[in-house]
């Protein structure tokens, strides 16, 4: 899959071996052993049917059961071959492993991800490295903001641009005190955020650790604010931060976060209004859904559903609703090796996967808003993120944000059907994005009420 989804002229980085591919090429799937067992045990009696379906049913679930262990053990062979040769390729030095960023993002982007934080700890800082600071630009405008599509020679320039830029202008600014942080206007918010994230630090983190990451963690969002008079906090920037800080320890969570605030779409996230920068975002995940599934798109239309269910997706890279760790650090090795869209993309790919899920569902706002908010624990990651890779092929950033979108407009104005649209900038409290959106049900009534009471305000 890595190949298909680098577009690179060198060859990826082989995580297969020739033994593990036909032992998955060799699975049997219990239809001959199942199938004989039918024929021999099924009796000719009408009567003793029932006890023949029964024991059909009991053989198939045992081949069944028996296929799924050879699934996963292959599986755990294929993840325990790329750790393998991950910790080899890592040997390099940092200079090396510079010149193969392109080997790097298809570890990253391969099934697993990068396996594991010690291995991620050592790669996301290269990964943040890597990306473009020309590459964030107007989205209005079409243009690709991709760090994917570096070549090498672009990774080597934004890595020298960071260090001869960025870090001069560290050097010449003086660290800024734990006091002065204090009185930055947003300490006490980002406070109120930390202490509200309980819940989001890993199982069997003791209480001296969850203080220790904490007390970290405030002083270094605030710092990324500081930097930039126009840098406005979101409740959400807190679980970007938090996750880099888990991975990275704090002194490299800093230096990534301030490249991510930089260089990515946080920038945006972080200087306009949310209507202006997430929910424009994500009008272009209903563009991909008409492109890659009509059916769903329409019926999700019909029901003049709206992108406020998906608001902290992108905003948190899907840290805070995601309730698994490692599905979390598995989406941050995505995103850090692709498109500043590419949550766009998996936003798509999330909606995408829970179809049966939706039609089953009344075509309501409220009651799909309530529905597609809350993101099931046993959602298959990696079949989510290879959706979102092929979408991201299939319909790249600069076609989607151009000759797409106008097709999509088009097709909504010709039915007369779409979604609620973006509301006016600043209706949405970006320190409140939680009550509009995990509030489900009565969150989405109540932003139709306001938006919809805006809207005829217009006309008194």
């Amino acid at each position: 899959m890595s190949s298909k989804v680098c577009h690179r002229k060198k060859r990826s980085p082989q995580i297969y071996d020739q033994s593990t591919i036909e032992m998955l090429n060799d699975i049997e799937f219990g239809t001959t052993s199942a199938s004989s067992s039918s024929n021999t045990t099924t009796p000719k009696k009408r009567n003793r049917r029932k006890a023949s379906d029964d024991s059909d049913i009991s053989l198939l679930s045992t081949a069944s059961t028996s296929t799924q262990k050879v699934i996963e053990k292959a599986k755990q062979k294929v993840q325990q071959q790329k750790e393998q040769r991950l910790i080899r390729f890592l040997e390099a030095s940092d200079e090396e492993l510079i010149s193969q960023a392109q080997e790097l993002r298809c570890f990253a982007r391969s099934d697993g991800g990068l396996i594991n934080d010690e291995i991620r700890a050592r790669v996301w800082p290269l990964l943040a490295n890597c990306i473009d600071w020309k590459s964030e630009t107007s989205l209005s405008s079409g243009s690709e903001e991709s760090s994917s599509s570096c070549s090498d020679s672009d990774f080597e320039t934004a890595v020298s641009s960071f260090s001869s830029s960025d870090s001069d202008s560290r050097n010449n600014t003086v660290e800024p005190s734990i006091e002065e942080l204090r009185s930055h206007p947003e300490w006490n918010q980002v406070e109120m955020d930390v202490n509200r994230t309980l819940a989001r630090f890993p199982p069997g983190i003791s209480d001296d650790e969850r203080t220790t990451v904490q007390g970290d963690l405030i002083p270094l969002i605030v710092k990324v604010l500081s930097e930039n008079k126009k840098f406005r906090y979101y409740q959400g920037f807190h679980d970007i931060c938090l996750t880099l800080i888990l991975v990275l320890g704090s002194e490299a969570a800093f230096r990534v976060s301030r490249i991510l605030s930089h260089r990515t779409v946080f920038k945006r996230y972080l200087t306009k209004s949310l209507e202006e920068s997430a929910m424009h975002d994500l009008q272009y995940m209903y563009v991909l859904l008409f492109k890659h599934n009509p059916k769903l798109e329409t019926y999700l239309r019909e029901a003049e559903l709206g992108t406020l269910f998906a608001l902290s997706w992108p905003l948190t890279w899907f840290s805070h609703v995601l309730n698994d760790y490692k599905q979390v650090v598995t989406c941050f090795d995505l995103f850090l090796a692709s498109d500043s869209l590419m949550s766009i993309y998996v936003s798509a790919a999330m909606v995408n996967i829970r179809a049966n899920d939706i039609y089953a569902t009344e075509k309501d706002m409220p009651a799909l808003h309530h529905l597609l908010s809350n993101i099931p624990n046993s959602i298959d990651i990696s079949l989510l993120l290879e959706i979102a890779q092929h979408l991201y092929n299939e319909y790249p950033p600069k076609l989607l944000c151009t000759k797409l979108f106008e097709e999509y407009e088009k097709e909504c104005n010709d039915s007369k059907k779409r979604h609620a649209r973006v509301p006016p900038a600043d209706l949405i409290d970006r320190y409140s994005i939680s009550k509009w959106v995990v509030a489900g049900t009565i969150s989405a009534a109540a932003f139709w009420l306001v938006w919809t009471h805006s809207e005829l305000s217009k006309f008194a």
